[in-house]
């Protein structure tokens, strides 16, 4: 697999919790996403410095797996928090899974419909584009956010 394909995918599963940790700092455990953040820092670097001899993909795939490694110790600490049951937070999960895939595939299809656009205009394209793939994979998963998004003048009407 290229390397930007094994980065991508830690994109992704980074993507599942994209603000868990600013709702735990948000609720006091500021001291908990500190150390958190710490270790993590501390383990990429020891994976670099311990398979960057065996090729990038290595260090790619650890980083990899220190993400499911962080969504999986995310998840348990969100749970805790706030108590809420393991189902009810990964069908939140599950929904941004959802949401990014499917922005995901508008991505690669416009890429594919636009491979000689310069950047400027492809930028103009994709951000009403990207909007749009979101807005619909929230009402797709008929995500929780919704309702915030309801209460905006703007998208009042909208959704």
């Amino acid at each position: 697999m290229a390397l930007t394909r094994v980065f991508a995918l830690v994109l992704f599963v980074e993507g599942l919790m994209v603000f868990s940790e600013q709702l735990l700092n948000a609720v006091g455990q500021v001291k908990y996403v500190f150390k958190l953040s710490l270790w993590l820092v501390l383990l990429r670097i020891a994976a670099v410095f311990a398979l960057v001899e065996q090729g990038l993909i290595w260090v790619a795939y650890a980083f990899l797996v220190i993400s499911l490694l962080k969504v999986s110790v995310v998840f348990f600490k969100v749970r805790s928090v706030f108590s809420v049951s393991a189902k009810r937070l990964a069908k939140i999960y599950a929904a941004n899974g959802v949401t990014l895939l499917l922005i995901l595939l508008v991505s690669v299809g416009l890429q594919l419909l636009t491979p000689d656009m310069p950047f400027l205009w492809k930028m103009l394209l994709y951000l009403p584009v990207f909007l749009t793939s979101w807005m619909l994979g929230l009402l797709v998963t008929r995500h929780e956010i919704i309702g915030d998004l309801r209460s905006l003048p703007i998208l009042n009407k909208v959704l």
